[in-house]
């Protein structure tokens, strides 16, 4: 089953290129081109041409390819690229699997052993291995920095309440900045316990588990600095300091 969309000069050598030995139907699926891509494809030997009535994106043509493969009874399906990026001369690689019952999906790869990509442009192939760093790691990798930009002025806020109302310079004062400083910095290290469940390594786990811990210590520092500014001080229960203690 073959998807396509303006495919005309392509379309043409996807479908001859079909093993037909091993495939009994090829369906292709014109998803409403402007060009002479369906009467193409009829040429070329395509045993059902569909064409769609508006442009519905690829994922609607695999479906009426589907729909249309099962209504001819066909047991198994391939889909193939109409722009002749995938190799038809492949599909027996796809199928007998399939066939032999040892699999109910088979996923090809345009990506070979040894990491041999052929026929692929040097920037569609860098793209391709920046994706999931893109998606998974830069995008956690800034907005959770992001949580502790919003929380440190806040932390900030409650160490000087503490010191006006308990009347007395903060405890530690070096240790409560420095902390701070900490805690920013391990905002910007443990962002991948976002991502325990998307397949990291055990190893890298294990690193960034550890590594979140520790954003315990800084912030215990905090704590205690605050309740050894509260001993002993003048306290003075007012709005903002009723507020600290809720905090």
């Amino acid at each position: 089953m073959v998807p396509a969309w303006n495919e005309t000069g392509k379309i043409g050598a996807v479908v001859r290129k079909v093993p037909r030995g091993r495939v009994g139907t090829v369906i292709v699926v014109d998803d409403h081109s402007a060009d002479s891509t369906a009467e193409e494809a009829r040429q070329a030997g395509a045993e059902l041409v569909l064409r769609h009535a508006q442009n519905r994106g690829v994922g609607a043509a695999i479906r009426t390819g589907l729909f249309a493969a099962r209504e001819r009874g066909c047991e198994f399906a391939a889909v193939l690229s109409g722009d002749d990026q995938h190799e038809p001369d492949e599909l027996p690689r796809i199928l007998d699997p399939l066939f032999a019952g040892r699999a109910e999906l088979v996923q090809g790869s345009r990506w070979l052993p040894g990491g041999a990509t052929p026929g692929i442009p040097p920037d569609r192939r860098w793209l391709t291995r920046l994706y999931p760093l893109l998606f998974r790691h830069l995008f956690w990798f800034y907005p959770h920095p992001a949580v502790y930009i919003m929380i440190l002025p806040a932390l900030g806020v409650i160490s000087e309440i503490v010191s006006t109302f308990s009347r007395k310079r903060i405890f530690g004062y070096s240790f409560v900045a420095f902390s701070s400083l900490a805690i920013a910095v391990f905002g910007f290290i443990v962002w991948a316990h976002h991502m325990f469940v998307a397949g990291i390594t055990v190893y890298a786990a294990m690193v960034f588990s550890f590594l979140s811990f520790s954003v315990a210590i800084p912030s215990a520092v905090k704590v205690f600095n605050w309740a050894a500014t509260l001993h002993r001080g003048s306290l003075s229960f007012e709005t903002p300091m009723l507020y600290v203690y809720g905090f």
